[in-house]
């Protein structure tokens, strides 16, 4: 028999520790031509950024007419395991390594590679945290060995010690050996070491698939390689803690059909998907992942049995859609089965009481398009069993020679389940096994496919120990730790919120006997096995007596402060018939002479004052004020060309003598930098249409009797023609002219006698105003057009001025007034002795127990209760066939709030082991 300590809730992962660098030191010999590839993280999430198209398939063929398949957008992404799976924060930096060798000749026993990892400073080390690629498909080997193994190394050896003590025997190394690894989070813990540095040496690659052909007669060949692949590798420190939560991280070993099935790949014969016929592929154990294959874009994907631990990819298999994906087996027709192996994750297996299984139709997250399978999840048996196979066989052989290992499986649960929600499976009892089996078989009449979301292990609330199917145990004590702030304030309770412990013995399931009980600190200590680690408490002191010396040293200073706050009513008056009482003008004192103070005058009040204010405003020309001269220029010029004089002459105007030069008017432009449209008014700006405008003001006057006044015919379309050219120019909308209604006036007065118009007084005036004040006019004989063009600019104002006097005032107010002084007192030298009586236990005075800080925990004040509980029970093997005995436990049961966390328990079983006797 073999010793061995049991701590179902001990953990020593501490914090992370920080990584400076990280470098290949070594390489085994058949290794050399391996591609090593490592660098330092600078926190997890970077490891879903790196490329692990390297370690995917690059083609797959499903029958030897079909195209090559590729991986699918998102297929070779890797996801990070969820955060409740973590002992340390995903901000933590890790150190990233992978490594691939393409010729498959040497034993893969001889290839290894060896990293050197150096921290930022020295750190007390308590192991590595670890995880592999949970997404590459696999086979599996007769031995039970998933052959991709997840990416992971099947042997990992850690080595600190680089000065040599000189002790031949020194161990500075920790090996660990699996010859399968689950999908999740793994540990290695090390005895704690203070160390910069650590060596980490990964032996015996796994073989991942890198493509597939088929060949004429629709044989499945593989092109394979060997390599390994760890997305993170932590160190963190060593802290001796306790896990005590319901979730239990795990991974996934593999997902397999039963044996019979084993030999067909993608789990059916001869289906057809998307019109290609699958044909069966025999003489190969593949896993019962489903392969998903869209034939219009020749992608594939794998859907994983790892996605179940929640750590999902997301697909797009076209150009719009993305997918979440779950976990879909092959489909499984009637009495075939699915068997789902797991792993507990932790570095100590904790106590399960149970799983919880979340199913899932795929629909809606995840019904991707020429989908060959059922997605449904059909009416099934499920099973869960306890494995417990000899030390050093794998659990997936069970696959291969169920029947013959039915002996080292416990059955702990059994439901049928026909709906696609949650189911709840608790154990007929709590394990404390390291592997589990999920069995579902299909009952139903329709061949269906397991679809599951997420799959959850459930820690039980207490601790327990059971018999196992292939070792003897003989439980020889348990071992308890108590810790807590107040432990030992009461010895009538444990803690505070009343713990209890209670050890007793369970026969197939059902309490037998009670062998220990506790449920407060007298009890536990008079056991006579426990020890109590109490800070020490003294009574509060009553009276104290003392004499002092003080003394006060030249240069000491006093320093005061003082505030003074008052409010009040305060009323003053002044004027000529103010009676004035002398006491109230210096310091109060009505004796106080003031016959000598300067500028003192008893006269009355009077105040002066004058002020003046003055406003100015000025007047700008319109924007076109500028183009006025150019307007008249044209008007004039146009129309003086047959327009006779009375003796026959040309009609010519002076135009340069009348019209003066103008420049453009000054003008109201907006700041570009201020809001100028929620927040004042816009002002003048040209470079806005749709602003407001300063425009001019145009008038043109036509008289209908122009024609009489010309010795020649009129010609009334050269006038018409000058008119509207005058329009065009001013070019303003309200500037309208009905030119037909003047021509039709026109030839109605034609027909008159020239002589009735003899008294009329008739002729052309033209006035403007052009800018900066000036302005002219023109008149003469003759009935032409009238043209008006006005514009102002200029200023104006006013001035007005104010005077006051004032001979009386009267005010009255209400006054709240704070002063802050500070004094400070320079002593030269003092000296005083006095003797000082306290008297502390007089009544009303509140007595209290102090606690010294004698007994730490982590840095912490804290009380420790230890103890030893004798056993001495025997738990057969129940593979042992010398033995008939039915399923027995011994558990202890902890009472009170654990999950409040205001104590701390550790229960620990040392056990002695024997292998079952057939097993010799």
């Amino acid at each position: 028999m073999f010793r061995n300590q049991v701590t179902p809730l001990r953990s020593n992962v501490g914090n992370p520790i920080k990584i400076s660098s990280v470098i290949v030191s070594n390489k085994s010999v058949k290794a050399q031509q391996a591609i090593i590839n490592s660098f330092v993280l600078q926190n997890l999430s970077e490891a879903e950024q790196a490329d692990y198209s390297p370690f995917f398939p690059d083609t797959f063929f499903i029958s030897s007419q079909s195209n090559p398949f590729s991986p699918m957008n998102g297929a070779t992404n890797y996801k990070l395991p969820p955060t409740s799976d973590f002992n340390f924060p995903v901000s933590s930096n890790a150190v990233w390594l992978a490594g691939l060798l393409n010729n498959m000749s040497p034993d893969p026993r001889d290839l290894s590679v060896e990293i050197e990892i150096t921290l930022k400073e020295k750190k007390l080390i308590g192991g590595i945290s670890y995880a592999g690629f949970s997404f590459l498909p696999y086979y599996l080997t007769e031995q039970g060995e998933n052959s991709a193994n997840y990416g992971l190394p099947r042997e990992i050896k850690i080595s600190w010690n680089d000065n040599k003590s000189g002790f031949i025997d020194d161990e500075s190394s920790v090996t660990q050996e699996e010859p399968v690894s689950h999908s999740g989070i793994h540990y290695i813990s090390i005895d704690p070491v203070k160390t910069d540095k650590i060596k980490i040496k990964f032996s015996d690659w796994p073989t991942i698939i890198k493509s597939s052909s088929v060949s004429g007669n629709d044989k499945l060949n593989l092109k394979l390689a060997y390599a390994f692949v760890l997305p993170f590798i932590v160190v963190y420190e060593h802290r001796e803690s306790c896990h005590y939560a319901p979730h239990i991280p795990f991974g996934v070993l593999a997902c397999l059909k039963n044996k019979d099935q084993l030999t067909d790949y993608f789990g059916f014969k001869k289906v057809s998907i998307d019109g290609m016929n699958v044909n069966e592929v025999s003489k190969l154990a593949i896993n019962a992942d489903y392969l998903y294959f869209i034939n219009k874009s020749n992608v594939f994907c794998n859907l994983t049995c790892a996605s179940i631990t929640g750590q999902k990819r997301i697909f797009k298999p076209g150009t719009t859609n993305e997918y979440i994906e779950k976990f879909v087996s092959v489909p499984f027709d009637k009495k075939e089965t699915i068997d789902l192996y797991l792993e507990q994750g932790e570095e100590n297996s904790r106590c399960v009481a149970g799983l919880t299984l979340n199913f899932s139709a795929l629909s809606p997250k995840f019904a991707p398009p020429d989908y060959g399978g059922t997605l449904k999840n059909p009416v099934m048996n499920i099973k869960v069993y306890e494995v417990d196979l000899p030390e050093g066989v794998s659990p997936l052989s069970l696959n291969f020679a169920f029947d013959s290992n039915k002996k080292y499986i416990t059955l702990l649960f059994e439901d049928n389940f026909s709906a696609n929600s949650a189911l709840t499976c608790k154990f007929s009892r709590t394990s404390l096994s390291r592997y589990f089996l999920l069995r579902f078989l299909n009952i139903d009449k329709k061949r269906g496919q397991l679809c599951l979301d997420k799959i959850e292990m459930i820690q039980s609330a207490h601790v327990a120990i059971t018999s196992r199917s292939s070792k003897i145990q003989r439980i020889e004590a348990i071992n308890y730790r108590i810790i807590g702030e107040k432990l030992a304030d009461d010895y009538a309770g444990l803690g505070e919120e009343g713990f209890s412990i209670t050890v007793e013995t369970l026969n197939a399931g059902n309490r037998k006997d009670v062998l220990f009980s506790a449920d407060n600190l007298l009890t536990l200590l008079d056991s006579g096995n426990a020890r109590l680690y109490a800070n020490y408490r003294r009574e509060e002191i009553t009276t104290d007596v003392s004499e002092e010396i003080v003394t006060t040293h030249a240069g000491s200073k006093d320093i005061h402060s003082s505030s003074v706050n008052s409010s009040g009513w305060r009323r003053s008056e002044t004027g000529k018939d103010v009676i004035w009482d002398d006491k109230f003008i210096i310091g109060g004192n009505s004796n106080t002479d003031i016959s000598g103070l300067s500028n003192f005058n008893k006269g009355e009040f009077e105040s002066y004052g004058n002020s003046e204010n003055r406003n100015r405003t000025e007047l700008i020309s319109n924007e076109g004020a500028g183009n006025h001269k150019q307007f008249l220029k044209d008007f004039l010029n146009s129309i003086h060309v047959d327009a006779n004089g009375p003796n026959g002459s040309d009609f010519k105007v002076d135009i340069e003598a009348i019209v003066a030069d103008t420049d453009t008017a000054k003008l109201l432009i907006a700041s570009d930098n201020f809001d100028w449209k929620t927040k004042a008014w816009k002002g003048f700006d040209t470079s806005a249409d749709s602003l407001f405008r300063v425009g001019s003001i145009h008038s043109l006057t036509v008289p209908p009797f122009l024609g009489l006044l010309l010795n020649s015919a009129p010609d009334f379309n050269k006038i018409k023609q000058a008119v509207s050219n005058v329009s065009d120019k001013l070019n303003h909308p309200s500037f309208i002219i009905d030119l037909d209604q003047m021509s039709y006036l026109t030839e109605i007065l034609g027909s008159f006698a020239v002589s009735i118009l003899n008294g009329l007084n008739i002729g052309l005036n033209l006035s403007w105003t052009s800018c900066v004040g000036i302005s002219g006019s023109f008149s003469s004989s003759g009935l032409l057009p009238h043209l008006d063009i006005t514009s102002s600019t200029g200023s104006t104002g006013n001035i007005a001025k104010q005077a006051n006097r004032t001979g009386y005032t009267y005010s009255q107010l209400l006054n709240f007034m704070f002063d802050n002084s500070r004094v400070i007192t320079e002593f030269e030298e003092s000296d005083m002795k006095r003797k000082v009586v306290r008297e502390l236990n007089l009544p009303g005075t509140q007595k209290e127990r102090k606690r010294g800080m004698e007994v730490m925990w982590q840095g912490k004040c804290l009380d420790i209760v230890t103890g030893k509980i004798p056993v001495g029970i025997t738990l057969p093997a129940t593979a042992d066939k010398y033995y008939k005995t039915s399923d027995q436990a011994i558990r202890v049961r902890l009472g009170g709030n654990l999950a409040l966390k205001n104590i701390e328990v550790d229960i620990w079983f040392d056990v002695s082991e024997e292998n079952s006797k057939e097993d010799y």
